[in-house]
């Protein structure tokens, strides 16, 4: 996790809010989430594997509700609670 960490902080894109890291596997395809309050405790050797969420799922994409770039973000959020 401590990896992890550093990983996020040397990053030039990291969003300015977020919540959970999602974990991916090789083929980059979502296998879990940590949430960030369990990142931040977790010890510095803790293993991903050990403390990931595993009931995260990829998003899936109803045309209804999509989301266009001249949205409000209440309603963008909205919608991503969706």
């Amino acid at each position: 996790m401590g990896q992890v960490i550093d990983r996020l902080r040397e990053s030039g894109d990291l969003p300015d809010e977020f919540y959970e890291i999602f974990v991916v596997d090789p083929r980059h395809r979502p296998i879990g989430a940590v949430p960030l309050h369990r990142a931040m405790r977790s010890r510095r050797d803790a293993v991903v594997a050990d403390i990931v969420r595993p009931d995260a799922r990829p998003i899936h994409v109803d045309m209804d509700r999509e989301v266009h770039v001249d949205m409000d973000r209440e309603e963008v959020a909205y919608r991503f609670e969706q």
